[in-house]
């Protein structure tokens, strides 16, 4: 099978329209769904639509703890499959973050803290003259 055959039929990756407006693509779990029950998804992505008909992705739950969430099916206005070529970006996508974030977990502390020192300097450089502009101190309104 060459690179061009590759399919990508037995992936269940969706793209989701939610009542909100925001449209999400993502994996959803095998798990047999009803209309009661929720939406389980994986490694969820927002899209994001520019002109001309392009578009990126971004995490839609950019600050969870893991990559799986549920949705309410009655938040849906509608779902299909995604063709095979958003899906086989869809995955090198999460794989591309998958790997950014073990690289980043091993962040050493000592530069984040030089770093947060760096911005606190910069901060205080820039709004010292600002709030002292005349001498007599901030104005409180």
């Amino acid at each position: 099978m060459t690179e061009k055959d590759k399919t990508f039929d037995d992936v269940n990756i969706r793209h989701f329209k939610l009542v909100n407006g925001e449209e999400v693509i993502s994996y959803v779990g095998s798990a047999e769904t009803t209309e009661d029950t929720l939406i389980h998804l994986e490694r969820p992505l927002q899209i994001h639509r520019m002109g001309m008909g392009s578009f990126f992705f971004s995490k839609w739950h950019p600050f969870s703890k893991k990559d799986e969430c549920v949705v309410n099916p009655n938040q849906i206005v509608s779902h299909s499959e995604c063709a095979d070529i958003v899906k086989e970006r869809y995955i090198k996508i999460c794989l591309d973050i998958s790997k950014d974030k073990s690289e980043a977990e091993f962040v050493d502390k000592a530069e984040m803290e030089e770093f947060e020192d760096e911005v606190a300097k910069k901060a205080e450089e820039i709004l010292t003259p600002l709030l002292t502009k005349d001498g007599k101190g901030p104005t409180y309104h």
